[in-house]
């Protein structure tokens, strides 16, 4: 078991924003675990990589078909990053999985997760494949009255002025 400096990633639930949930993914999908995972199980190490410290003790982030495999690692990777991005964990009925709010993550990062949380365990991606689309870095968006500092024009800022 790794040395851990932080909270495990469960106590971030709500606040993990799409670079973060991509980087999760991408690093716990290319250690290729081999047990599912849960919000509990999954920390930051010393130099601030994910690992994975642990089994999945939450039976909510375990796949309809139990612990078969690499498609449940998939499936209870998927749910835990779900939850930490939504702030709670998916509810029982998971024929109706909510999208996620544009403000939550991209239509990409949705997409994602809706493929590893597919209920036929062989339409899910293999862990090589999560890892490799959770890295490539999703296109800069910009919501609607986001200031963004380095798109300011500061041209009219005179060192006089300062």
């Amino acid at each position: 078991m790794e040395k851990s400096n932080s909270l495990p990633v469960s106590a971030w639930s709500g606040f993990v924003a799409e670079p973060m949930a991509r980087q999760l993914l991408a690093a716990v999908a290319g250690a290729q675990p081999a047990r599912p995972v849960d919000p509990g199980c999954v920390r930051r190490d010393v130099t601030g990589q994910f690992v994975v410290a642990g089994k999945a003790a939450d039976a909510r982030f375990l796949p309809p078909e139990g612990d078969k495999g690499e498609p449940s690692v998939v499936w209870s990777l998927g749910a835990t990053v779900y939850s930490l991005v939504m702030g709670r964990p998916l509810s029982a009925d998971l024929s109706c999985i909510p999208a996620l709010p544009p403000r939550k993550g991209s239509r990409a990062l949705d997409a994602l997760l809706r493929r590893c949380l597919d209920p036929d365990p062989a339409q899910r991606p293999t862990l090589a494949q999560v890892a490799e689309e959770a890295a490539r870095d999703a296109a800069p968006r910009r919501l609607k009255g986001e200031f963004v500092p380095e798109m300011a024009d500061t041209s009219f800022w005179k060192e006089d002025m300062l």
